[in-house]
């Protein structure tokens, strides 16, 4: 009797056993589903150059499958890895997360310019307003100050026809392509620079001449003359043509020899402020409002 005792305690004990060991079985093996994934920016705007880190976050926090994989829709314009987007050209990139079966995303806007002592320029002159010229050493078009009518750098007036269809030269302050003196700034309105970019203003032309951050060479690139500006810290650099101006007549001249640039602020009630650039220097200068100068714009 003792031994049946024995025998029926060794049993029970045996399958309290194989309990708890099925019941903690049960449990490492569960399965905890992703129920969401989301980034800390679902749209953000860079310029080239630029990067920034997208922070993924995945639920729930114990969530079996939590590794978060990136992918982004156009490797030519932006990379990502570890949450790290890298700019490559201008465009729209998705940048995609994702952990489990869950995905999120973030619209990424790259703009064609580069960060210089702060400020965001473009890497090319205006053309016809609203559009870039197509290479860094092309003039673009002339703008008279507070103007969105643009004129061909090159060629006489009268034998030219500007953007609105002109022909003739405006040099009033009060005409058709120049805003009444009062205006002591470049008019959104009026503004030519394509989208997600605006006419500098004197202060940030400043920032360009500011010789402890930023380099300024006298160069060429294809054979045209110009001015190469370079941020000290992270190396970026843009060129401005020497495009020369048109003057109170319209006429063209000094193509490469110097160049112009329009700034949105203003001297006083018949000049404002500009970049020039030189084989000798750059520096700022004013003039009078009716000249016809480039614009290198900078973000909004």
């Amino acid at each position: 009797m003792k031994k049946l005792k024995s025998i029926s305690f060794w049993l029970l004990l045996t399958q309290g056993m194989v309990a708890t060991i099925f019941t903690s079985c049960s449990k490492d093996d569960e399965t905890i589903a992703v129920t969401e994934i989301t980034l800390d920016k679902t749209t953000l705007t860079l310029a080239l150059s630029e990067d920034t880190t997208l922070t993924a976050t995945v639920s729930p926090s114990d969530a079996s499958d939590n590794a978060v994989t990136w992918t982004s829709s156009d490797v030519t314009k932006a990379t990502v890895a570890n949450g790290k987007v890298t700019t490559i050209a201008a465009g729209i990139v998705t940048i995609t997360a994702k952990a489990g079966d869950k995905t999120a995303t973030s619209t990424v806007t790259i703009l064609d310019g580069v960060k210089i002592n702060g400020v965001i320029w473009a890497t090319k002159n205006v053309a016809a307003p609203g559009a870039f010229a197509t290479n860094p050493e092309d003039a673009g078009m002339f703008y008279q100050w507070n103007s969105k009518v643009g004129w061909p750098a090159t060629g006489d007036i009268g034998g030219i026809t500007a953007t609105d269809g002109s022909t003739d030269w405006k040099n009033t302050w009060t005409g058709d392509y120049i805003t009444p003196s009062s205006t002591d700034t470049w008019t959104s309105t009026n503004d030519p620079s394509p989208a997600g970019f605006r006419v500098p203003t004197y202060t940030e032309i400043q920032t360009l001449l500011n010789s402890e951050k930023v380099t300024s060479t006298w160069t060429t690139v294809n054979s045209v003359s110009g001015c190469k500006f370079t941020d000290i810290t992270s190396g970026n650099s843009i060129f401005l043509p020497a495009s020369g101006d048109r003057n109170l007549n319209g006429t063209n001249s000094n193509a490469g020899s110097w160049g112009l640039y329009w700034s949105s602020s203003t001297d006083n009630a018949d000049y404002a402020y500009d970049l020039y650039i030189h084989s000798s220097g750059t520096n700022w200068d004013t003039n009078p409002r009716a000249f016809g100068f480039t614009v290198r714009p900078v973000t909004e």
